[in-house]
């Protein structure tokens, strides 16, 4: 992985992570990045950064008290401005796509049966009512993906010398699906990241068009990327519950 990276910062590869929502690559990549910031060019491209109105699902409301929030837009503003200070920190530039974050999409097409009875059960219009993918990915979900795809081929449109950083994807969470498949439609240089902390066996293997793709480890720059999710104050809690930010090493696959 260290001759991977010194050849990045040797041919100054324009480095783009691209993130499901405003903390997945701080929390997979968040050693890696703090190594590169300062000696290559570095964008965070974030997909799914807004939230969805009311009524909201047991799932969201779960969500919502872990954050600490009772509502769901002040939480995302306070996500993107957590975001911000990890971006100032890390002296890096970042894009904010805006799309809505799979726990609250909801169904576009209705009837009056299903508005009646979703005034009252909240998870009847929506996408994924438990809040995860539990199967496969919504057929609505398809509409969206070709709207990200989009955003993101204008996010590059202008580079050459550029590697996209982007999650494998092998949890039950849509979005990380989602941004996964979006990636291997539009780039060919990816570098995947293991979704932490998610995945913690080392021991997976990932396979891409029938090859088994290469995996590397990093272990530099732990003591910074403890720093950079403690910047994601609302998120603690769900993700260490006794307080104590836990690091491993982060894994990556290369085809």
């Amino acid at each position: 992985m260290q001759s991977i990276i010194n050849e990045i910062i040797k041919n100054q590869t324009h480095c783009f992570f691209i993130s499901p929502h405003l903390d997945d690559a701080v929390l997979s990549a968040g050693s890696v990045m703090s190594y590169l910031a300062g000696k290559t060019p570095l964008t965070i491209i974030n997909i799914f950064t807004q939230a969805g109105g009311k009524p909201y699902t047991r799932s969201v409301k779960g969500f919502l008290k872990s954050c600490g929030v009772n509502d769901a837009k002040e939480l995302f503003e306070l996500r993107r401005k957590e975001e911000q200070q990890v971006i100032r920190q890390l002296g890096i530039d970042s894009i904010n796509l805006g799309f809505i974050d799979g726990g609250f999409r909801k169904r576009r097409k209705k009837n009056r049966i299903l508005d009646v009875i979703g005034s009252k059960i909240p998870e009847i219009h929506h996408l994924y009512p438990l809040g995860r993918k539990i199967l496969k990915l919504a057929k609505e979900d398809e509409a969206l993906a070709k709207e990200i795809k989009q955003s993101l081929a204008q996010c590059v449109k202008d580079k050459t010398n550029y590697v996209v950083f982007c999650p494998w994807g092998k949890v039950a969470h849509m979005d990380h699906v989602i941004t996964r498949n979006v990636c291997l439609e539009i780039f060919t240089n990816i570098i995947f990241w293991t979704d932490y902390p998610y995945i913690k066996n080392s021991r997976i293997r990932l396979c891409l068009k029938n090859n088994t793709l290469r995996k590397f480890v990093w272990d530099k720059n732990m003591e910074e990327k403890k720093k950079l999710i403690s910047f994601y104050k609302t998120q603690l809690f769900s993700l260490f519950p006794d307080g104590v930010i836990r690091v491993i090493p982060e894994m990556y696959w290369i085809n």
